[in-house]
């Protein structure tokens, strides 16, 4: 085994180990911050707008939900679209195709 295959090899343990690591701190974040958003939720002292009537009927939750998912099917096809890679030029000869028995 050559030295440059081990290094490769040891470059990619170390980003691996400082990927796990990132991770870590991401979901102690995301745990953190959902612990909070807990404790706020159990408060004993009711908001201003707590009790009155809501605006959103479930007619119009319905809408909202059905038009963000059509958003997001588009925003993914659009994406899709604008990824697909094609050659700069092409053959100007075409395929012969032989013996198709």
């Amino acid at each position: 085994v050559e030295p440059t295959q081990l290094a490769g090899r040891n470059h990619q343990r170390c980003s691996l180990l400082e990927f796990q690591e990132a991770f870590g701190k991401m979901i102690s974040q995301v745990l953190f911050f959902l612990l909070a958003s807990f404790a706020e939720a159990q408060r004993s002292v009711a908001g201003p707008y707590e009790g009155k009537e809501l605006m959103v009927t479930p007619t119009i939750m319905t809408g909202i939900l059905v038009g963000s998912l059509w958003i997001m099917l588009f925003l993914v096809g659009f994406c899709c679209l604008f990824q697909v890679q094609t050659p700069s030029a092409f053959e100007e000869k075409p395929l012969v195709l032989n013996k198709q028995y």
